[in-house]
């Protein structure tokens, strides 16, 4: 376990985080890592108002944000974010949780993908590293719920498959 100190402005953050030895150096494992320069953060200033960043540049999401993950979503190599955003949209206009995919574009934060919608109504969604695949567990019509996996297809999500989630009862219960 390291500890380490960020000063940002007059608000100090202490991160303990967990390393790895590699070939080409130590890798941060576990809850918490070291933001760079080129690490996403979410700053978040109220329930409906947060910011994407990349060392000085913001990307304003002014919609509540429900989750916020980091991943190599299409492959390229470098880190992309995946933000779970609830808000309507022009194609669906009802108030629902979306899944929005940000890459960094040479220090710059950018779209890579503004889902409108997956499958079905989104409960909740979790990047599956080993695979490449976000694991998204969904409502159904009926109210239960399922987990649908999408992975990168040049310009989008595609759906790879679908599994039951038998005997969970509520969305709290199912686990992710």
């Amino acid at each position: 376990m390291c500890k380490f100190v960020c000063t940002m402005g007059n608000i100090q953050k202490i991160l303990f985080v967990t390393v790895l030895p590699l070939l080409y150096g130590m890798f941060p494992v576990g809850a918490m890592a070291v933001e760079t320069e080129d690490t996403f953060r979410l700053e978040t200033v109220c329930d409906t108002l947060s910011y994407l960043c990349i060392g000085s540049d913001r990307w304003r999401l002014p919609f509540p944000v429900y989750r916020f993950e980091t991943a190599d979503v299409n492959g390229d190599g470098i880190i992309d974010a995946i933000v779970g955003v609830v808000k309507s949209t022009r194609y669906d206009p009802v108030l629902r949780r979306r899944v929005f995919v940000f890459k960094n574009y040479r220090g710059h934060v950018r779209p890579l993908w503004l889902g409108s919608r997956m499958g079905q109504p989104i409960a909740d969604f979790h990047f599956l590293a080993g695979r490449n695949l976000i694991e998204v567990k969904e409502i159904a019509a009926d109210g239960t719920y399922f987990y649908a996996y999408y992975r990168w297809r040049s310009f989008g999500m595609e759906f790879v498959e679908r599994k039951d989630c038998h005997g969970c009862g509520a969305a709290e219960n199912c686990p992710l």
